[in-house]
């Protein structure tokens, strides 16, 4: 029996009767008094509590935006909305200590001239201990991906004008589960 096929004007024990035997009756009729609640003499379902929001952080000096998932990250330097002391980001910590995000804005474009193919050869060249397992390259960015030593990493780089901005995480690869979810909300984020 589904939740949506009780009346919702019959007794929690006359549903876990209806549901159980007599003998489990009594303990059904518990774990429903612990996940629905009364209001009045109507049983209505389970309260889900809100998900705590994410923190909002805008960088104003290169105009990109990025969300951090409630409860995951501790900002080193991002309080109450602020950035480094130059202005071009912020470094947060697990609160586990085994990932580390950046996130910063940069003018390589304007400086190097570079396109999303260039920007995307440069950045693995710049780190040759990356064992790259997947990229993705637009127009508009790149996303790369794989392993520097115990370490898994992601990096989402976008292009806009002559400016850019990046969202680099690092994790032990051991907590993979963990973090692929947490990098692919943060990616999705990160808009210019």
């Amino acid at each position: 029996m589904t939740i949506d096929s009780f009346n919702m004007y019959e007794s929690v024990e006359q549903r876990a009767s209806s549901a159980l035997s007599k003998s489990e009756a009594k303990c059904g009729a518990a774990l429903c008094e612990e996940s629905w609640h009364k209001d009045g003499d109507k049983w209505l379902a389970p309260r889900k509590e809100a998900a705590a929001a994410p923190t909002e952080y805008n960088n104003a000096r290169f105009g990109f935006h990025l969300a951090l998932p409630a409860g995951v990250f501790v900002a080193d330097n991002f309080q109450n909305g602020s950035s480094s002391d130059n202005g071009d980001g912020i470094v947060c910590h697990s609160r586990d200590g085994k990932a580390e995000l950046r996130a910063w804005g940069s003018h390589d474009i304007a400086v190097f001239g570079l396109n999303a193919r260039a920007a995307l050869a440069r950045t693995i060249d710049e780190n040759p201990d990356w064992q790259v397992v997947y990229k993705n390259q637009t127009a508009g960015g790149f996303e790369i991906c794989g392993f520097d030593g115990k370490n898994a990493f992601y990096q989402k780089t976008l292009l806009k004008g002559d400016e850019s901005a990046h969202v680099l995480i690092e994790y032990d690869k051991t907590q993979k589960k963990t973090y692929e979810p947490v990098c692919r909300e943060i990616a999705k984020s990160l808009a210019v």
